[in-house]
């Protein structure tokens, strides 16, 4: 990564780290205790954890499909969109399934898997040299002037560099090329497996767009599972504070 690239980078968290040090830090404190002893308490049992969520996603009518590694997981997503009336996809930010390496594999099956998050796609559209720097700001080390250059040249037109609207011409490109796929993709902050739910976060309110579609895949490892939705509220809540500054995100989906 370049100097000028690491810099941008450090003003992006730094603004997340200023936010951070508004927070009653009493609060933070107890929350991360809360989840340190979830944690705890789930990778103990995390056998029996499994069993139970499995039984109840299938009480709850969803389809559970268990994959020993990536190459497994590629074969079961391939199975179930291969005879999708669209070859556009629209994915939601997962780090899993970029661990999985999702992506070219169904670009080589003739998919067209479009990224929602704005981070994802503006290094979707960038082509070369595009992997994410961080989990949670992907395209954090490019600054508003590089962004600019990205979009005008892979879309055709002429933005000017101004976030705002910059962030309006991704969001209608992206909506235009998912408006009529059928599968949907994305990964899960959460699993509270009492429940047979599925929390995710979001700032973007594309993932509520990705699980509206026909089909809804959702990727994610066994480490996301714990014993119960309140459980999973405070894991959502302190990933929220390290990655954004707030209590909270914009947006919360429970999907059950």
């Amino acid at each position: 990564m370049k100097e000028e690239e690491l810099e941008t980078m450090r003003k992006s968290f730094d603004t997340v780290k200023n936010r951070s040090s508004k927070l009653e830090s009493s609060k933070i404190d107890r929350l991360e205790k809360r989840v340190k002893e979830i944690a705890e308490n789930s990778i103990n049992n995390m056998d029996s954890l499994r069993e139970i969520a499995i039984e109840s996603f299938k009480r709850n009518g969803i389809d559970v499909f268990c994959a020993s590694d990536a190459e497994e997981c590629q074969n079961i997503i391939y199975d179930l969109v291969k005879d999708s009336n669209s070859k556009a996809i629209a994915k939601a930010k997962s780090n899993t399934l970029g661990e999985i390496n999702l992506k070219p594999f169904l670009a080589d099956k003739g998919f067209d898997v479009v990224e929602t998050d704005l981070g994802d796609r503006i290094l979707q559209l960038k082509k070369t040299d595009n992997k994410p720097v961080h989990p949670t700001g992907p395209a954090s080390h490019l600054n508003v002037g590089e962004i600019t250059d990205i979009v005008n040249e892979s879309m055709d037109v002429d933005v000017d560099p101004v976030p705002r609207e910059i962030m309006e011409v991704v969001r209608e490109d992206v909506l235009d090329r998912i408006e009529n796929c059928t599968v949907g993709i994305s990964g899960a902050n959460v699993i509270a497996a009492e429940e047979g739910a599925v929390l995710l976060v979001h700032n973007e309110g594309n993932i509520s767009l990705v699980s509206l579609k026909d089909l809804h895949i959702i990727v994610a490892g066994i480490d996301k599972i714990v014993p119960s939705l309140e459980d999973a509220i405070s894991i959502a809540k302190l990933e929220t504070v390290y990655a954004t500054g707030n209590y909270l995100t914009s947006y919360v989906n429970i999907i059950s």
